[in-house]
């Protein structure tokens, strides 16, 4: 997928082919004649509200390809790690610096700033891990006759409205913008991870209710 901007006109009589997800130009192309053959632009929703309402006005949405999207998921994780650097290092003063020398028997302050640091320590230790294996795993490319499985990126819709899942080995709960519309991460403990793993694209799921509506 190449990166770009585009723009989707007021009240458009045609869409010129759509270099898009295939479920959003699948299901635009419903609504209006699709001109195939002209120069490609792209679309993309706000992903609120109904199809019609999300395809009048002038959107304009930066195009980010899947690799971007991983990159910018790989920073989300690194800021992480370092605010808890820099949190454990707070606590690591606290436990042992002035503050924390004991004015008293009952004076616990200089113990429970080690329990907290100790904590930390080991949340920072399983971040540093986490972030590790999402730098080092490779996310294969997936094709719409695809079945889906580790880092695919999928394309869904809930209640009309569209949403991206990106399968990946850590990261849970990860957010970005996609095409306008909110990217989520799931691993394989998640539930949807696991009811999505091996579906294909049209295939749909009970709980949540979702359509798999395109797959990279």
């Amino acid at each position: 997928m190449s990166r770009f901007y585009a723009t989707l006109p007021m009240n458009p009589a045609r869409l010129f082919h759509l270099n898009m997800p295939a479920g959003i130009h699948q299901k635009i192309s419903t609504q209006f004649q699709v001109a195939h053959g002209a120069e490609p632009i792209s679309f993309a929703t706000r992903c609120t509200g109904n199809l019609t309402d999300r395809v009048k006005g002038d959107y304009l949405f930066p195009l980010v390809t899947k690799a971007e999207v991983i990159i910018i998921l790989q920073k989300q994780l690194a800021d992480q790690v370092d605010i808890m650097k820099s949190a454990l290092a707070v606590s690591n003063e606290g436990s042992s610096g002035d503050e924390a020398k004991s004015e008293g028997k009952y004076d616990t302050r200089a113990i429970e700033a080690a329990y907290l640091a100790e904590a930390q320590a080991e949340q920072l230790a399983q971040a540093e891990a986490a972030l590790d294996v999402f730098q080092r795993f490779e996310a294969p490319a997936y094709t719409i006759s695809d079945a889906v499985g580790p880092g695919a990126l999928v394309e869904a819709e809930i209640d009309g409205e569209f949403s991206f899942f990106f399968l990946a080995p850590t990261g849970g709960g990860l957010t970005t913008d996609f095409l306008g519309c909110e990217l989520t991460v799931i691993t394989p403990d998640s539930r949807l991870y696991q009811s999505l793993a091996n579906k294909k694209m049209g295939d749909s799921l009970d709980s949540p209710a979702l359509t798999i509506m395109g797959l990279e």
